[in-house]
């Protein structure tokens, strides 16, 4: 395992919020009014992709944490 995996889930995560953000803002400025239906879907890939990038993160440093405490003992 290698700390790279987990510095980078997180930060592909945030990718994924502000690709999710400017899809919402987009919508709004096609649209030309807000509806909450419009922005749903940006906000909601926005909210998924940072979920996954920090459970991808934890996931890898529990990991990595259990086998360097085990090569310690």
């Amino acid at each position: 395992m290698d700390f790279t995996i987990i510095a980078l889930a997180p930060m592909l995560g945030f990718m994924g919020t502000v690709i999710g953000m400017i899809n919402a803002f987009d919508r709004i400025e096609a649209a030309g009014d807000m509806q909450p239906s419009l922005v749903a879907g940006g906000i909601k890939i926005a909210l998924l992709t940072t979920v996954f990038g920090l459970i991808v993160a934890i996931i890898f440093a529990s990991f990595y944490n259990y086998i360097v405490a085990k090569l310690i003992q």
